[in-house]
């Protein structure tokens, strides 16, 4: 089936597709969503977000090129079966900062694919020192429950 992800998230009221582009701190929480799903699209190698680039940023995994593609109104229309419509609802269900702390370490393990699991929180730290480990242990037991990463070996 095709969906556009911006009509999507906001037919689950997710976001507000009306106010997306204010300039209000609820319209960068939509945004971040939107970037958030997006991230998670392209890990699980759908087009046309695989297209886009993402670098670690201040609130997580940001692509400037989507932020444009965005602003400038274009498409985010995209295939995917039940499947992955039901992971991307549950993913974005969360708040922003478990979105962040997910999405970082999704992006981290797409980066660095050897790297050891049991690492992935020091190098996620280096950006954001604030993590707890059993924040970081439950969102990552949440990611490998959804099947989103591997299962550590030790964590």
């Amino acid at each position: 089936m095709i969906y556009d992800l911006i009509s999507l998230l906001n037919e689950w009221k997710m976001i507000k597709k009306s106010r997306l582009l204010d300039v209000s701190d609820e319209a960068f929480q939509h945004r971040l969503k939107v970037q958030k799903a997006s991230l998670l699209l392209r890990h699980l190698g759908i087009s046309p977000f695989r297209d886009y680039s993402f670098s670690l940023y201040i609130e997580g995994p940001y692509s400037p090129e989507l932020a444009r593609d965005i602003y400038d109104g274009k498409s985010l229309k995209f295939t995917a079966d039940r499947t992955t419509v039901r992971r991307l609802k549950w993913f974005v269900n969360h708040d922003s900062r478990w979105l962040e702390v997910a999405s970082s370490t999704i992006f981290i393990l797409e980066r660095y694919p050897d790297m050891s699991e049991k690492n992935v929180p020091s190098l996620l730290r280096l950006s954001k020192p604030w993590i707890a480990d059993m924040e970081f242990k439950e969102i990552y037991h949440d990611l490998v429950s959804e099947g989103l990463v591997r299962q550590p070996a030790v964590l």
